[in-house]
């Protein structure tokens, strides 16, 4: 990340982050009879990992005094409930369903582009408007 002042008027920051997930789950596999008699439970294991990069830039305009424009373009990530990446299978015979849990599961990232300006009012207040626009994979 580097702040760059350019100007009195220009502020830039751009920079990049890289996030790396390591994970390692046991989950289990517990069978039952059709009448609800335990069977049995056998152990499912599994490692899984990834890296995503996420730069950003943004730059602050300095238009009045009171008047601020900025704009950014950012790549963000969301990862998957923790939960539905653990190893598991879950059967139920009554209601003929069969619940897996997915190690594989990677996480959302997205490509963001922000637009903002702002207006400070005297003695106390802002107003601001924005518009955004974002790209999910």
């Amino acid at each position: 990340m580097a702040e760059i002042y350019a100007g009195p008027k220009l502020f830039i920051l751009p920079g990049i982050r890289y996030e790396y997930t390591s994970e390692d789950f046991v989950g289990r596999n517990v069978r039952f009879a059709p009448n609800g008699t335990w069977l049995g439970t056998d152990p499912i294991g599994t490692t899984a990992g990834y890296g995503v990069a996420l730069p950003g830039f943004h730059l602050k305009y300095a238009a009045t005094p009171a008047t601020n424009l900025r704009f950014a373009i950012t790549r963000t990530l969301a990862r998957p409930n923790y939960y539905d990446t653990v190893p598991y299978r879950a059967q139920d015979d009554n209601a003929n369903t069969v619940a897996i849990g997915n190690a594989d599961l990677r996480p959302t990232t997205s490509w963001n582009v922000d637009v903002l300006a702002e207006h400070y009012l005297k003695p106390v207040g802002v107003v601001s408007a924005g518009v955004f626009y974002k790209h999910l994979t």
